[in-house]
């Protein structure tokens, strides 16, 4: 499936503040739960290979909403990519199409 994380700050506790950071992929049935495991794993770790993960994680974990839709594997590709074209999340950093070739330009 696919699955977002999406910041919600409850300014003025409007319903409709929010911010989608974040955009991934998991496969198999403990695809989101081993997902949703790693990223929590993010806010005590020493070292990553992910440093934008885990600023993401440490900076707005107490706003911080995760998202998930299960999506028939043949369809995972193409949704993640269109909602990355969509949102362009800060946090993600690789584009499909042209909207990663004209980011890669600068």
């Amino acid at each position: 499936g696919v699955y977002t994380f999406v910041v919600q700050p409850r300014i003025a506790q409007h319903p409709y503040c929010s911010y989608l950071v974040y955009v991934g992929k998991a496969a198999g049935t403990e695809g989101f739960k081993a997902r949703y495991r790693y990223y929590l794993g993010q806010l005590t770790a020493s070292e990553t290979d992910r440093p934008l993960v885990r600023r993401m994680v440490r900076k707005w974990h107490e706003y911080l909403w995760f998202c998930f839709a299960e999506v028939p594997d043949s369809e995972i590709d193409r949704t993640e990519g269109a909602l990355l074209e969509a949102f362009l999340p800060p946090i993600n950093k690789e584009f499909p199409g042209e909207v990663g070739d004209a980011i890669k330009a600068f």
